[in-house]
């Protein structure tokens, strides 16, 4: 029942999206720059599309989260694991107040950034390593 139903909304979206694609596409620059409003209908398709995109996979997630003890203790074991990669990012991380080009950045400012930086090279390395390793092992047992 619900597949019909974003199936359907889905093609009323997308009917919508082609409308508003060919009267932009029909309208000169100089129209287009007078009068954005054809611009603002199509962003506003888009971002209702966005929404329902995430609202559906989040529902999605949700329902096989909690469909098996398994599937919950995993998702659980990697949250848990992504805690403790952006606790040790954000313990690593500096505070210090910047300037930076002119502009002066707070020490939380800083503090995020470089957070959110040192979370990145993190997760990355886990990754490669994660990678390399897989290849490794599956070397050596062939």
């Amino acid at each position: 029942m619900l597949y019909k139903v974003v199936k359907y909304l889905a093609l009323a979206l997308a009917l919508i999206a082609v409308v508003f694609g060919v009267m932009i596409m029909a309208k000169t620059k100089e129209e287009l720059s007078i009068n954005g409003a054809l611009l603002d209908n199509m962003l506003t398709v888009t971002y209702i599309v966005l929404l329902l995109i995430l609202a559906l996979v989040v529902i999605y997630v949700v329902v096989n989260v909690f469909s098996s003890k398994q599937a919950m203790m995993s998702t659980l074991k990697g949250l848990g694991a992504f805690l403790l990669v952006a606790i040790i990012a954000y313990a690593l991380a500096d505070g210090s107040p910047s300037v930076k080009g002119g502009e002066t950045f707070s020490g939380g400012t800083t503090k995020m950034v470089n957070t959110g930086l040192y979370l990145f090279y993190g997760l990355a390395i886990i990754a490669i390593g994660s990678m390399v390793w897989s290849g490794i092992t599956k070397m050596i047992k062939k």
